[in-house]
């Protein structure tokens, strides 16, 4: 009797759990899950991580693709005939020019030929066949540098990649830096190469390098961040002298893509981070098609909605100006490959709200200088936020000089119909006014 009345408390209590959760979950309070770990996104702290990861971005964007490999590139659409193909990839004022192919200028002075290989042009070793697979790519097998480089030739050309002849110098750099990188990484290790010096003495000056002490010098979180800061740059590394394939393009394009996103749900009024987003969805490469056009919308729909709550920081404001812009743009781009012009009472709208979000801005700022709050803010941020205005505002000034061309255009004709695409006052737009959109300040 004992042990049936603890047991029938859990069960009565379990039965409890049972009903109270399933009553959470029929009604309007029911538990949801939002995709916010640890409460991080649209925090304070969220905000600042939104801020600080626009330079990692940064690098991996414009350097991890555009500019991802300095020593070769794709060479579907370049012309190598000029200095600088279309992807971005200097060759300098000759052909197989450029920062690397530099380097294989001042070889003659600067390394050694008595090295692994023979870097002495014409003395590679071929066999018939595989000259005749280096021609048949459209290359001179009589002026490859060393065999090295003939094999790396090779064996791309057996992967199916293209290789250019103004590929040559970069990839004979690029062994001649892979050479200097084993040859420091030997001397650092070697002591007892030295000529004219002994060793063997006890208290060396020259080879004593007393490693243990070395590695004592930094402590564990500093040699924990080494760690971390090397694998970052392993990540994103470039090993191979050769342009990427498209599988990897798209593959870092993701991983971009991921970052951007992330960062915009931390902080999606902030200016940098919605614009970074939206240019990325819009004009990148893998970007501008029908579905990331429709997501660029509706992040900035969703920019407006957020800094429209903003009621301290006067920056939001600039970005849902910029949000409506950019929005307009995709809006008129969509109406003109229908061979529509914007209906005047769309862009009267677009201009009235540009005015409104900047006087919010300005507003904001007066109101932070009252409070205190503006000296708070760092020097090159409140730069920054006039520059900003500067440009938002010089943007919206467009507005009105397409709705003076509209009307100087209407009253020239009065007696004529509009011009296709005009909507009459109160004409359904289809998708809706931007008014509507933004609910509750719809009536300025």
């Amino acid at each position: 009797m004992n042990r049936l009345v603890p047991i029938a408390f859990i069960v009565c209590g379990a039965v409890l759990c049972g009903l109270g959760f399933a009553s959470l979950k029929s009604t309007p309070e029911a538990l949801k899950y939002h995709n916010n770990p640890f409460g991080l996104y649209e925090s304070g702290f969220g905000k600042t991580l939104a801020r600080l990861s626009q330079d990692t971005i940064d690098v991996v964007w414009h350097l991890g693709i555009e500019q991802v490999n300095p020593r070769g590139h794709n060479h579907d659409h370049c012309d190598h005939d000029h200095g600088i193909c279309n992807d971005g990839h200097d060759h300098g004022e000759e052909p197989g020019g450029g920062e690397l192919a530099g380097t294989v200028e001042s070889h003659d002075a600067d390394h050694d030929h008595d090295a692994d290989h023979d870097h002495e042009e014409g003395s590679v070793t071929l066999t018939q066949s595989q000259r005749n697979q280096i021609e048949a790519a459209g290359l001179d097998a009589g002026v490859l540098h060393c065999q090295v480089c003939a094999k790396t030739i090779l064996d791309s050309l057996d992967k199916g990649q293209e290789v250019a002849r103004d590929d040559l110098p970069a990839i004979h750099a690029f062994h001649q830096l892979a050479e200097a990188g084993e040859e420091e990484e030997s001397h650092h290790h070697d002591h007892h190469d030295h000529a004219g010096h002994d060793c063997d003495e006890d208290g060396c000056e020259l080879h004593d390098h007393d490693h243990e002490n070395h590695a004592l010098d930094k402590s564990l979180l500093v040699q924990a961040k080494d760690w971390f800061q090397d694998l970052r740059s392993a990540n994103f590394e470039r090993t191979s002298p050769f342009a990427v394939s498209e599988a990897h393009r798209r593959m870092v394009a993701h991983d971009i893509e991921q970052m951007l996103r992330r960062a915009y749900r931390m902080d999606p009024t902030d200016y940098g981070v919605y614009n970074g987003y939206y240019l990325f969805l819009t004009i990148h490469d893998l970007g501008g098609t029908p579905e990331t056009r429709e997501r660029a919308k509706m992040i900035s729909r969703m920019t407006i909605e957020e800094a429209k709550k903003e009621e301290v920081d006067p920056q939001p404001w600039l970005t849902a100006c910029s949000a409506l812009q950019n929005l307009f743009f995709l809006e008129q781009q969509d109406l003109q490959k229908k061979g529509e012009q914007p209906p005047l009472d769309m862009v009267r709208e677009y201009e009235k709200w540009s005015e409104y979000f900047i006087q919010r801005y300005d507003f904001a700022k007066l109101q932070s200088m009252k409070e205190g709050r503006w000296d708070a803010i760092s020097e090159a941020r409140r730069a920054s936020m006039e520059e900003k205005k500067q440009f938002v505002q010089g943007t919206a000034k467009q507005f009105g000089a397409m709705v003076a061309r509209a009307e100087s255009a209407m009253n020239a004709a009065p007696e004529q119909p509009a011009s296709k695409g005009m909507a009459t006052p109160g004409e359904n737009r289809g998708e809706g006014s931007v008014a509507a959109e933004m609910g509750e300040d719809a009536d300025l």
